[in-house]
């Protein structure tokens, strides 16, 4: 276990990515400090203390003010150890908050204290899942967490492992009552004395029988206690204990493919939650059966837990956007919450204008596969995100613009130009909210081969004159360029017609990503006359006629001093040899540097997925691995960042900028 210090007062956090900050500026963060940015818009788990809700979305933590609905964000800067929830429980006797990520640490918020168990998480003892289920509070001195091994106590005062008992089986749940303890397992109801000093064997256990009236067979999804009887969730039905021990159904859903998909006993009553096409209402039942009221569909969609507060309001923890609740229970007004943070959490290209982010929804897998989204893009600026998807950009939807892959603004408008893998070429202006979309049928942008229907763009970049160079994947002629004036030209190339990421260095030399295995990198200029092929200049650079030795090009960057630099899946490569098309003097250069004492070559391991310089030329290299930061000429590691010694939800970096502004 480990005992960390985060800061009370939570500043807040929202995270596609993270901010690394080295001055003032108006972020409102210290320079050297960190800031991630998630997407907190939806709760899909919750639960809450005297004054808080507490929500997790896909990624990381938030609170609601009870009073004011204020918002707080927690990510890894305030010391959380992961940002993947799995469980939220809230100990009330202790006033702490029980963090369950999905490696099965658990983080223990009291106070301004985070006290990390990771017993079971590293366990070499334990074969097979260590999964943990659910977690509940019997006292200040005794909890309980089921896991798919078995069955823990734990002490939330003293923080300390009570008893193992192994089950041979999954245990969904466990709770006490009435001086027993039961558990929820995968074949069944089981309980034992909490007395019995035979708690750790389970076959000291004794299963709840038919005779009961719970069917035996089944699993048992869910076991609490309400008015001292045991409610429990077993296949698509609820079933409630009498004082006899006798169990008997109270909601059983068997209209068309309705389901049960969770109940909750904090409340005035038993609330039971069923989905029937993505829509979820919730029944409030009393102990006897009788439902005293329904929350209809209409304010829910795939509502998975729900918690009444001491206001009468339910809040419900829903997979789908915005955060809502209710004032009241079956005939409250429904209410949502939303806030100023990214769509999602999927990021694949951070641009900038003046002190403006702005940020592409990650649309491609690494495998330049489709991914089907429709996000859109997001900018950040003096604090606050704004989402442009298809609510705002109709555009979106109406041209089947999926797979927003790449993006840049237009230095000298106010459109910003997005790169769809899917269908082609979007402007958009911001001032005016106008669209225009290119694609293979009204551009000379073209389809892909061996996919004809579809236009792809991988790459863009402007030049200084203000031309927009479009990299038209899989297509005979794959570079394009739409011109300042308007007009469009496009160019075959040797070496493959696959091109991606484009950098332009100081002589207007276009360094193009050939991705794939045993490519490389293409570089061109278009000469004197733009429209004139005749003058034009390549040379498809790989491992043939270079130093190359990576298997992939990844990456390229222009440094502040003109050198090019070529991020592959063996470290970098550097061109600064002048004249890149004289194959026999530009053949690139390593840089040696000494690792523990023994020369090697510069992150010669390390698979290169993106570069960054700062103002001071240094390089900033996203790897597998985290953040390598080296000195202006690479030979001087200045640092690394992973995700065990700062914020990083991730140590796959995809992509870096530096705003040079701040």
């Amino acid at each position: 276990m480990r005992q960390n210090k985060f800061d009370a007062i939570y500043k807040p956090l929202f995270a596609v990515f993270i901010f690394f900050h080295f001055g003032n500026s108006q972020s409102g963060i210290l320079p050297g400090t960190w800031k991630s940015h998630l997407s907190y818009k939806e709760g899909r788990l919750v639960t809450q203390s005297d004054d808080k809700v507490i929500y997790a979305a896909q990624r990381g933590i938030f609170t609601i003010d009870k009073a004011d609905l204020s918002v707080e964000f927690l990510s890894k800067e305030n010391n959380l150890s992961e940002v993947d929830v799995s469980g939220l429980f809230y100990d009330d006797r202790n006033q702490q908050l029980f963090v369950v990520y999905s490696s099965n640490f658990i983080d223990i918020l009291s106070g301004s204290t985070i006290f990390t168990v990771s017993d079971i998480a590293n366990n070499s003892t334990i074969i097979g899942s260590k999964t943990i289920n659910d977690i509940t509070f019997a006292s200040a001195e005794n909890a309980y967490i089921a896991t798919d091994f078995g069955i823990l106590g734990f002490s939330p005062k003293q923080k300390e492992f009570q008893f193992t008992t192994f089950t041979q089986q999954k245990v969904y749940s466990v709770c006490e009552n009435r001086n027993s303890i039961y558990a929820a397992t995968e074949n069944g109801l089981y309980f034992i004395s909490k007395s019995d000093s035979r708690i750790s064997d389970f076959n000291a256990w004794q299963k709840i029988l038919p005779q009961s009236g719970l069917p035996s067979a089944d699993q048992i999804k869910k076991v609490r206690t309400k008015a001292s009887l045991l409610v429990v969730w077993q296949d698509n039905a609820i079933y409630i204990q009498n004082n006899q021990d006798q169990f008997s159904e109270i909601l059983a859903p068997n209209w068309g493919n309705a389901a049960i998909n969770f109940f909750s006993t904090e409340g005035s009553y038993i609330m039971a939650g069923v989905e029937q096409n993505n829509q979820t209402q919730v029944f409030f039942l009393e102990t006897s059966g009788n439902i005293a009221g329904i929350r209809p569909e209409g304010c829910l969609n795939k509502t998975r837990n729900a918690i009444e507060d001491e206001k009468g309001r339910v809040w419900y923890a829903d997979e789908w956007e915005p955060v809502r609740y209710t004032e009241g229970l079956a005939n409250g007004e429904c209410r949502q919450l939303s806030f100023s943070t990214p769509y999602t959490n999927d990021a694949s290209n951070i641009r900038f204008k003046g002190e403006k982010a702005y940020v592409a929804s990650g649309g491609v897998t690494e495998d330049y596969q489709y991914k089907f989204t429709r996000y859109g893009f997001y900018t950040y600026e003096q604090g606050d995100w704004i989402n442009f998807t298809q609510e705002k950009i109709p555009e979106i939807l109406e041209y089947d613009f999926l797979n927003l892959f790449c993006l840049a603004p237009d230095p000298f408008s106010s459109n910003i130009y997005l790169g769809s893998y899917y269908n082609g070429l979007l402007s958009f202006d911001e001032k005016t909210g106008k669209a225009e979309h290119w694609n293979k049928d009204n551009s000379i942008l073209q389809g892909v081969i061996g996919d004809p229907q579809r236009t792809r763009v991988a790459g863009l970049a402007f030049d200084k004159k203000g031309n927009l160079w479009i990299s038209n994947y899989g297509s005979t002629s794959p570079l394009v360029v739409k011109t300042k004036e308007g007009s469009w030209h496009k160019f075959s190339l040797p070496g493959s017609s696959q091109l991606a990421e484009i950098a332009i260095d100081q002589s207007g030399n276009k360094w193009i990503v050939v991705p794939g295995v045993g490519n490389g990198i293409l570089v061109y200029n278009e000469g004197e006359n733009i429209s004139d092929t005749g003058d034009d200049t390549f040379r498809f650079i790989n491992r043939n006629n270079s130093i190359l030795t990576g298997n992939k090009v990844n990456s390229v960057l222009v440094d502040l001093d003109g050198a090019v630099w070529v991020g592959t899946d063996q470290g970098p490569v550097i061109f600064d040899c002048g004249n890149p098309f004289q194959e026999s003097v530009c053949r690139g250069s390593t840089r040696p540097v000494v690792v523990d004492g023994i020369p090697s070559l510069l992150l010669r391991d390390e698979d290169i997925l993106c570069m960054e310089v700062d103002g001071a030329n240094r390089k900033w290299f996203g790897t597998r691995n985290g953040i390598f930061v080296q000195s202006t000429d690479g030979t001087t590691q200045i640092d690394q960042f992973t995700t065990g010694n700062s914020p990083l939800l991730s140590n796959r970096v995809v992509d870096l900028a530096y705003n040079s502004q701040t």
